[in-house]
């Protein structure tokens, strides 16, 4: 499931967050191994921790999604993150809203990263 956090008790699924630091989105799905808790300074997941501050882009692969059979737009799964090291990491997601809604709350962060940098 996709969960907009608001009074959800996040403790239970093992993650810890920093002083001023607010969950905002928390992805689960069936497999639990790949469940993403999103704050408003990190992108957490059970193997990998990739700051907002951090992150210059995000995309679809739809280039290898289409090279694996995908054809429906609404069948994409991987997104990819690249950060200002250009070091890429790739997340698969639930099919439909849950990727269409993470990309989106995601291409926001890539945005305001590049105004803020741009004004420094």
């Amino acid at each position: 499931f996709i969960k907009i956090v608001k009074d959800m008790d996040i403790s239970p699924f093992g993650y810890n967050l920093e002083e001023g630091e607010e969950a905002l989105i928390f992805y689960n799905p069936v497999d639990s191994d790949k469940a993403i808790l999103i704050t408003n300074q990190r992108i957490i997941e059970k193997n990998h921790i990739t700051l907002f501050t951090d992150l210059y882009c995000v995309s679809g692969m739809m280039r290898e999604e289409y090279k694996n059979g995908v054809r429906n737009k609404g069948e994409f799964t991987l997104l990819e993150l690249e950060d200002y090291q250009h070091n890429k990491h790739v997340i698969k997601l639930e099919a439909g809203s849950p990727f269409w809604g993470i990309w989106n709350a995601l291409l926001i962060a890539v945005n305001l990263n590049y105004l803020n940098r741009r004004n420094e």
